[in-house]
């Protein structure tokens, strides 16, 4: 924001996480919008991502030390702990419209490590394998009421993979639909995620690591 003489900046991504799952894979999609800057990057050269000319430079009267977008991505990536950018170019309209499209609209793929109560086979975990196109009907989880509005909101596990690591505990990787609240979906929530893996295994369970895997978005060309 400052670098660029704006006034303030607003920051919209494919969906959020908790402060304790990990963005693997090929990272998130995001747009970063800068308000009233009194520097542009209109007219940085085709892909948006080299230093402007002199000519350009000139023709807008930008100081010469306005960076180019590699240079905040590198300056990123070096002084800001826990993050890793990439690709960092200007956005089309078109583009930050699939960004911000509903959650019907996206995809994620996740990769977990689950407890449960009581010791579980691998056989217990092939009727998992099987279910597909899986509706969890969801309500605000608890742990949310305080900021989101009581509601019940029907998410699709698209297919699942559970693999034994022992007894008591499995992985899963999963693809589901934008938006569904994948902890709750594992521990139910006290009833208020069903079907979850604690009811369709018999038994309570819980989430001990969660990770995105990938986002899916169809991007425009």
């Amino acid at each position: 924001v400052e670098w660029f003489g704006a006034s303030d900046c607003k920051f919209s991504s494919a969906g959020r996480e908790d402060m304790d799952v990990r963005m693997l894979g090929e990272g998130r999609p995001f747009v970063l919008e800068l308000v009233n800057p009194s520097a542009h990057l209109f007219h940085l050269p085709t892909g948006g991502r080299g230093e402007p000319s002199a000519q350009q430079q000139q023709q807008q009267q930008q100081p010469p030390h306005i960076p180019s977008l590699q240079h905040l991505e590198d300056m990123i990536n070096r002084e800001v702990r826990g993050t890793h950018i990439r690709a960092l170019r200007l956005a089309r309209r078109d583009e930050v419209a699939v960004l911000r499209e509903g959650d019907e609209e996206k995809r994620k793929a996740y990769g977990c490590v689950v407890w449960t109560a009581r010791e579980v086979s691998q056989a217990d975990l092939d009727k998992l394998n099987t279910l597909s196109e899986l509706v969890c009907q969801q309500k605000t989880p608890i742990r949310v009421l305080h900021r989101r509005s009581a509601a019940v909101r029907p998410k699709t596990i698209h297919e699942m993979h559970c693999s034994l690591l022992n007894g008591h505990v499995f992985e899963m990787t999963l693809t589901t639909q934008s938006g569904t609240y994948i902890k709750e979906f594992v521990h139910g929530d006290r009833g208020r995620s069903h079907p979850s893996i604690a009811s369709l295994l018999g038994c309570d369970a819980d989430i001990l690591q969660l990770d995105v895997k990938q986002v899916f978005l169809n991007m425009p060309m």
